[in-house]
């Protein structure tokens, strides 16, 4: 048996350039072809190869790859339009981002309550429409990035733990709202942080929203089942249906301020989400010593 013998700075080189293929590697766009992209309904299971690559034709998916869905729109030569993605074996990713499509919004369902999405890393939402992921999510906390106007829907039976973040960056001047209620969507084991970094003015239209309906009761702060508003311009809106709001079931007081509870303007309700119904707010707002900004977003506008 012949051996080939590599100097250290080769060897080095070598595993450098696999290095950086797996890195490039692990983002597959979603194909409904066998060659070349384009966006619509399928399946995605463990061994599935509805995937595209610049470098790997119909790569095997892994439990780390990173997800695009939304191909069509800005590039020559595609066709179809966003579809239903129905996980049919449980899933495993390191991240999905939504991009821009030609028309509809995709979905991520799952055709049993078994074939779940285990998701880390990142969400990330561009562009203008409101994709969805239905299917039961599992894991240990993820990060929703907002990088356009536009919503996202969890409407799940979802388990996963740590800390759902939903967030922005600074250069932002975008406004988003997850769409989520307690215990259909939003895990009752995981914190919930809404914080909103974007470049808007104080008051000047609401960041990140929650939007949801019926009623909720979690209490501000940052353990499990517990919410954090942080930032210019986090709130809460009804979402076509009335919601009542009692943090923390008691109907106690809320310290402006504080860990959890630190917003620079705080949004009640928005008028291009709650559809004319009502928020009721059980809670009252201590202001702890200082002028606060409290908006009424049926009334200034709320987009």
């Amino acid at each position: 048996m012949k051996y080939l013998r590599l100097s250290p700075i080769f060897a080095a080189i070598l595993l450098g350039i696999a290095g950086f293929s797996n890195l490039h590697a692990t983002v597959y766009t979603w194909t409904t072809l066998t060659t070349g992209v384009q966006d619509g309904s399928g399946n995605w299971a463990a061994n599935s190869n509805n995937w595209w690559d610049s470098v790997i034709a119909d790569p095997a998916w892994s439990g780390t790859d990173i997800a695009v869905f939304g191909y069509g729109n800005g590039n020559s030569g595609t066709t179809g339009a966003a579809g239903t993605v129905t996980l049919t074996t449980p899933i495993s990713a390191g991240g999905i981002t939504f991009q821009n499509v030609n028309s509809g919004s995709y979905t991520i369902a799952s055709a049993n309550s078994s074939d779940t999405l285990a998701l880390s890393g990142t969400v990330s939402v561009n562009g203008n429409y409101n994709p969805t992921i239905s299917a039961n999510v599992s894991g240990s906390g993820f990060t929703i990035f907002d990088g356009g106007p536009n919503g996202f829907t969890l409407s799940g039976t979802n388990n996963y733990t740590g800390t759902l973040l939903v967030t922005n960056n600074s250069n932002s001047s975008n406004y988003f709202a997850l769409f989520a209620t307690e215990g259909i969507g939003l895990s009752t084991a995981a914190n919930l942080e809404i914080n909103d970094n974007d470049g808007r003015s104080v008051g000047d239209s609401f960041g990140f929203v929650l939007a949801a309906s019926g009623s909720f009761s979690r209490a501000i702060g940052t353990g499990a089942d517990q919410i954090q508003f942080l930032g210019t311009n986090p709130g809460i809106s009804a979402n076509g249906a009335p919601l009542v709001v009692n943090f923390g079931g008691a109907r106690a007081n809320i310290t402006w301020g504080s860990a959890a509870f630190n917003p620079t303007a705080f949004w009640l309700s928005a008028s291009g989400l709650s559809g004319g119904q009502p928020l009721t707010l059980l809670n009252g707002i201590d202001l702890n010593g200082a002028t606060r900004q409290v908006v009424d977003g049926t009334q200034d506008g709320g987009q």
